[in-house]
């Protein structure tokens, strides 16, 4: 992920933005998995002052809206990185926790 051309992406957006508007990040676009429909992994951000540098800010997807957050366009960014990096990690333990629970059902078989 492209950290400063996230943050002048978003400064861009947000610099001539009245207060109160309300914009999105998406870490990962919904989509469907096991024929279930699901939303997507945002950060959503409102712009608190004119210059559109103070955010609220927060993560939110169909099971979680965690609280607001106060902060910087750097702020919001961060979140997205972190978030999407702790998502990538929980995907690859949970293929490494599906490899070995395979492999055992294999050894329990042989």
């Amino acid at each position: 992920m492209d950290r400063p051309k996230m943050i002048e992406d978003l400064q861009q957006e947000l610099y001539t933005k009245e207060t109160g508007h309300k914009t999105a990040l998406t870490i990962f676009p919904g989509g469907k998995q096991d024929g279930l429909d699901y939303g997507p992994c945002l950060v959503e951000i409102v712009v608190l002052d004119t210059d559109g540098d103070t955010l609220a800010y927060r993560y939110s997807d169909d099971s979680v809206d965690n609280d607001w957050q106060l902060g910087t366009i750097e702020d919001a960014v961060d979140l997205l990185i972190q978030v999407h990096e702790e998502v990538k990690r929980q995907e690859e333990l949970s293929k490494i926790e599906w490899q070995a629970y395979q492999q055992s059902l294999e050894e329990d078989h042989a």
